[in-house]
């Protein structure tokens, strides 16, 4: 939906601005206002894309208005509304960043033609900034996932916990858990389980050392709960293991 602000000190030309809007085929959100203060109290909650703005107004004038929306909001499309005898003056504000104009009294038709043009231009604008966002928030995620899965491989030897790696990285267990499921097809805690099994298997094969120990060099202090997460990964318990590969 595109949101508007119209912004003309003559209220026949607000509702005749307002009652041509209405009748644009696509959907529309607009705002009123008598001079450039409320515009700009307006866009305080309002994301305005487009202002039609009157170029001679009580206060401050259309021209510097614009100017000033601009610096704010430079992606804002300000169409300037202008008398004959202001025409020179409308000229220049194009020259200052203004995006169109529009003589008075307003006609549909040209109400019409200068949307038609601008529409497309605001829709293509809000397309590439949700790319934008998208493409920031996977690059957040796989930066997550791939610093949980660098902390995993370089601290095999302590006991790991979703929790832990949430506390460390400054997010929700649910975010961090969901995340790394997205980002990988597994869940963390199988991620950990694998890894330490992996090397589990390597000290079980390589060396001669006692399955106790090797559950503790892995961070595991009950030797049980070690040959338990061993079996679920391998399919066969530490033992077993080590015999098949002798």
């Amino acid at each position: 939906m595109i949101k508007i602000i119209i912004t003309d000190d003559e209220q026949l030309e607000l509702k005749s601005l307002e009652m041509m809007l209405s009748q644009y085929p696509e959907a529309l959100t607009v705002k009123k206002a008598n001079n450039a203060k409320q515009t700009f109290k307006h866009l305080e909650t309002f994301d305005a894309d487009l202002i039609f703005m009157d170029i001679k107004m009580p206060g401050e004038d259309g021209v510097t208005a614009s100017k000033r929306i601009k610096a704010i909001s430079p992606y804002t499309k300000v169409i300037m509304l202008t008398a004959h005898d202001e025409f020179t003056y409308a000229q220049e504000a194009l020259r200052s960043g203004i995006d169109d104009y529009l003589l008075k009294p307003t006609k549909a038709k040209e109400i019409y033609k200068v949307l038609d043009h601008q529409v497309p231009l605001i829709n293509k604008h809000k397309a590439e900034m949700i790319c934008q966002i998208q493409s920031a928030f996977y690059k957040e995620t796989s930066s997550l996932t791939e610093q949980a899965k660098d902390y995993v491989n370089k601290h095999l030897n302590e006991t790991i916990s979703v929790e832990y790696l949430a506390n460390l990285f400054n997010v929700s267990t649910a975010h961090l858990s969901r995340t790394f499921k997205k980002e990988t097809g597994e869940t963390l805690v199988h991620f950990i389980s694998k890894k330490k099994m992996e090397y589990a298997a390597t000290y079980l094969v390589k060396t001669d050392l006692p399955i106790v120990n090797i559950a503790l060099e892995l961070g595991y202090k009950d030797t049980n709960y070690f040959t338990k997460v061993f079996k679920n990964i391998h399919n066969m318990t530490p033992s077993a293991y080590r015999k098949k590969h002798q």
